[in-house]
């Protein structure tokens, strides 16, 4: 069963990644995943979560940007859902930073994340359609999330690091067909 659902997470991650680059004015840019996934055991996790932090923070901002410009109550009610579901998952990432690890970070992990974000708030800012910048923009951001939980499954020594990289999975997933849907919304119009 476990490698069923894997594999599904695994097929629909593909399949909107796929989407994403191909129907989307985006930054062109699909987050790069390798160094990550060479890394095990502490490694791993401290800058699974390291990275995961700084990814969670993009999208905070990334929310917080839309809610200051659109007119759609899907969309406000979404952005308002990122931030209430990733502050809480940023929080309990850096405690058990703090409880597992000592405090310490993978500011490598960190500063990468953190230069995506910025180039997919920049991408963002230069769309004269914010609905559609957000949408096509969050769905990338996303499907990178997801990409990275994916890893967590097998990588992640922590069961409770496992479930959080499950409901990411879980969660985006659904948001992203939520985004996909709107858009085609948007694009009908």
């Amino acid at each position: 069963m476990k490698v069923w659902i894997i594999g599904l997470f695994t097929v629909l991650s593909l399949g909107f990644a796929q989407h994403n680059m191909s129907t989307m004015s985006t930054t062109n840019m699909v987050m790069d995943n390798s160094n990550l996934a060479s890394l095990e055991g502490d490694r791993f996790e401290i800058a699974f979560m390291s990275g995961m932090i700084a990814h969670h923070e993009g999208a905070v901002e990334m929310a917080q940007w839309i809610l200051d410009r659109t007119t759609l109550p899907g969309l406000t009610s979404s952005a308002k859902q990122i931030i209430a579901a990733q502050e809480p998952e940023i929080q309990l990432m850096q405690s058990w930073l703090n409880e597992w690890y000592g405090g310490k970070t993978d500011e490598a992990a960190r500063s990468m994340m953190k230069t995506d974000m910025q180039a997919m708030m920049s991408a963002m800012n230069t769309n004269e359609n914010p609905d559609v910048a957000f949408l096509s923009e969050m769905s990338l951001h996303h499907n990178s999330a997801i990409d990275m939980a994916q890893l967590a499954l097998f990588k992640a020594t922590h069961p409770k690091l496992r479930e959080l990289a499950k409901n990411i999975i879980r969660n985006q997933a659904q948001e992203i067909a939520d985004y996909q849907e709107m858009l085609r919304e948007l694009k009908s119009r």
